[in-house]
């Protein structure tokens, strides 16, 4: 009970209307201020980093990436699928994400939706697929694409995490390996930040 297509489509409405707009756009629902946002939903599950590998071994779980052509092309989850947050929309899936959902088999496959930190358009998406098929059995893949580089990286690299460009990736201290074009200018500029091609992808975020 309690999750009804109703009260997701209140949930997805609510989350956005109190999303305020970064720096990369409301639409690309990028940007270290992200972080600050808290959109988890008490009526999605979560996949930790950690857990990833095993669940990537599970027969039938999709992960599907919601992340811009741009995020993607410096790295991503092995296998993966590609479809852009703007077709999960709440109010009717387009496209691509529509002939995703519509192939899922409820009783022997699984989703699970990420996009740079997914804080924004990772659980939306999800909320989206549960209105549109709430048999479904969906997660979100908590801290992102940002959280696997940061824990998963130094050793999972080919065979979770693949086509990394490590000059695009820096070591942000706490807050782990950030997304070069996410990092503030002003460290960039101060030669503060060392991408992973030189720190070796550690991060005292570990």
């Amino acid at each position: 009970g309690g999750k009804g297509p109703g009260r997701l489509a209140r949930e997805a409405a609510m989350a956005t209307k109190k999303t305020p707009m970064n720096r990369r756009g409301s639409l690309r629902g990028g940007g270290l201020s992200a972080l600050e946002i808290d959109t988890e939903s008490s009526t999605l599950n979560y996949v930790e980093p950690s857990e990833l590998k095993a669940v990537l071994e599970e027969p039938g779980t999709v992960v599907v990436d919601v992340r811009t052509s741009e995020e993607r092309e410096d790295g991503y989850i092995k296998n993966s699928k590609h479809i852009e947050a703007p077709e999960w929309d709440i109010d009717g899936l387009k496209g691509a994400a529509r002939d995703l959902v519509d192939s899922i088999d409820p009783a022997k496959q699984r989703l699970v939706f990420h996009c740079m930190y997914s804080r924004e358009r990772g659980p939306r998406s999800a909320l989206a697929t549960t209105k549109a098929r709430p048999e479904l059995s969906v997660a979100v893949l908590r801290g992102g694409f940002q959280q696997c580089m940061t824990k998963l990286y130094s050793e999972a690299k080919d065979d979770i995490i693949v086509g990394v460009k490590p000059d695009r990736w820096v070591d942000y201290g706490r807050q782990g390996l950030i997304w070069l074009p996410d990092a503030d200018p002003a460290d960039i500029a101060a030669g503060k930040l060392a991408d992973i091609s030189v720190s070796g992808g550690s991060s005292g975020s570990k």
